[in-house]
């Protein structure tokens, strides 16, 4: 079987696997769920409150409004001309408008209700004026005034973190530089330019425009969305399907291939995830599984040895010597009890070097620049020039041979315009470089593009060889993980059967072995 016939023989195995798994969907912990939502919405709030108090009274506009009527359009004569003022006829018995082309009563205007006409909705970050009255489903509403065929009503704006006019306007009143996107050199209040601009300036209310952004984006996102929201069986049921570009599985409704990952949020939206009674959840991942493929295709040995142990730990023990917080450089050479308790004593001691190494690392291999680097690891990197010392650093002792082979990789995509893999999966590629020499727009892409869709093939390949039982206790494939609910009273015989099938030698990557972890726990967020 050539590698096309059976690229298309995994597929059709894989889509009755993913139907199945749809099928049974993850349990919900109802009262779980409502208390993330609940905690989510309290914090809004609180934020939205805590900005508003930091924004100057004269910012905070008080309007009033005065808007004609929209013209109407009647359904019985097909919108043959519109209805405007001076074509109604109002009928006082059933309180319809009578349309004087058709004489029909296709045009109403209200039953004086609190969904009439005359009652207009103004937006929700605002506070009403003294006077007007709010309505009872929540929203903001207020009564009319009639005043000569216009409606007058009025409200208080109140500092929305998402209006760009509202941010420029402060940015403007404290004479601060207005961000520009780097690219296109318009103005922007995106997030990365709010977060550089407050490194710079270090003013307060940017920080709390970036909070309430982010707790409303979950909120969007994770809380409101209906699609996380279980069905009459207590569950979500995600819809898979694969990423054209990398080969990747992808989910929607909801998308549970992208979760809340870190922080607090991310454990109290994951633990409304539950095992059934008399089930646990297992998740089983290969350990660095991008890293240890990428040391692969460079010919790198001491990078995948170095991947598979912690690379970010080792890159990390460099960093530290040059800092004098460290006596030498984890070498591959120590034995392994020396070297496990010498990365562990690093993650557990110093977790910002470690976090810097990590960001540093990854973005690296797919062509990340420092600035890059440092654009998107908020928080990470106190300088840009700290962020270029550091990946110097990567490529000098770790990944010389890395550097190589993303040469040699772009020239490849370059020439013949597209990337195989070793399973078969292949991804076309048109501006990989450019006339002057520069990196296109898909230099990264195409980086990222073997290590990315080796990943995906190597767990579609693992899930299409799992017995059948087994595929009946999969629940999510989630990007480098295998969610399983297991039962209680065979876990352990199942996970060892799991990870035996997983750690197998790849003969698509001559006899290549990933190690993989599990973790365990009745929910999603409190595995380990």
């Amino acid at each position: 079987m050539d590698r096309w016939d059976r690229f298309l023989s995994h597929t059709m195995d894989l889509y009755w696997i993913l139907k199945k798994v749809s099928s049974t969907g993850i349990l919900v912990d109802i009262s779980q769920r409502n208390k993330f939502k609940e905690k989510l919405s309290s914090e809004l709030i609180i934020k939205n409150k805590e900005l508003n108090e930091l924004i100057p009274e004269e910012l905070l506009e008080h309007k009033e409004f005065s808007r004609t009527p929209k013209e109407l359009k009647c359904t019985d004569c097909k919108g043959r001309g519109h209805l405007k003022k001076g074509d109604l006829k109002f009928n006082k018995e059933n309180k319809n408008d009578k349309c004087r082309n058709c004489k029909g009563t296709g045009a109403k205007i209200g039953s004086g209700t609190e969904s009439d006409s005359r009652v207009r909705r103004i937006p929700r970050q605002t506070e009403l004026l003294p006077g007007y009255v709010q309505g009872g489903d929540g929203h903001y509403y207020v009564r009319s005034v009639e005043d000569k065929g216009k409606f007058i009503w009025g409200f208080r704006w109140t500092f929305s973190a998402k209006s760009t006019q509202q941010v420029q306007k402060y940015i403007r009143s404290k004479g601060y530089p207005l961000p520009r996107n780097p690219t296109t050199g318009k103005i922007t209040t995106g997030q990365k330019e709010l977060e550089a601009l407050y490194k710079e300036v270090e003013d307060p209310v940017f920080k709390k425009i970036l909070e309430v952004r982010s707790i409303s984006d979950l909120l969007a996102k994770y809380a409101d969305n209906i699609w996380w929201e279980p069905v009459e069986d207590g569950r979500i049921h995600p819809r898979f399907n694969f990423n054209p570009s990398t080969g990747r599985l992808a989910s929607e409704k909801p998308n549970i291939q992208n979760p809340i990952k870190r922080g607090e949020w991310g454990k109290e939206f994951r633990n409304q995830f539950i095992a059934s009674p008399g089930m646990i959840l297992v998740g089983i991942d290969f350990n660095a599984i991008e890293a240890v493929l990428t040391g692969w295709f460079a010919k790198d040995e001491n990078f995948i040895s170095a991947s598979k142990l912690s690379i970010h730990a080792i890159l990390s023990s460099f960093y530290l010597q040059k800092l004098g917080k460290w006596d030498e450089p984890i070498s591959l050479d120590w034995n392994e009890a020396k070297l496990k308790e010498k990365i562990r004593h690093i993650k557990k001691h110093y977790p910002n070097e470690y976090s810097k190494s990590k960001s540093i690392v990854y973005l690296s291999l797919y062509g990340g620049g420092a600035k890059m680097i440092f654009n998107q690891s908020p928080g990470v990197f106190n300088s840009i020039s700290e962020c270029t010392q550091l990946q110097n650093m990567f490529f000098a002792t770790l990944a010389v041979k890395i550097k190589k082979w993303q040469r040699d990789t772009l020239d490849l995509a370059h020439r013949q315009c597209y990337l195989e893999n070793p399973f078969g999966h292949r991804h076309y590629f048109w501006d990989v470089l450019q006339h002057n020499g520069r990196y296109g727009s898909q230099a990264k892409d195409a980086l990222a593009e073997l290590p990315q869709s080796t990943a995906a093939s190597i767990y579609k390949d693992v899930m299409v060889r799992l017995r059948p039982e087994l595929v009946n206790y999969l629940r999510a494939p989630i990007h480098d993980e295998l969610l399983f609910e297991l039962p209680i009273n065979e876990k352990d015989d199942l996970i060892d059967e799991i990870k035996s099938e997983m750690e197998k030698p790849i003969p698509e990557l001559d006899g290549l072995t990933i190690e993989v972890e599990s973790s365990v726990g009745e929910r999603w967020g409190e595995m380990s």
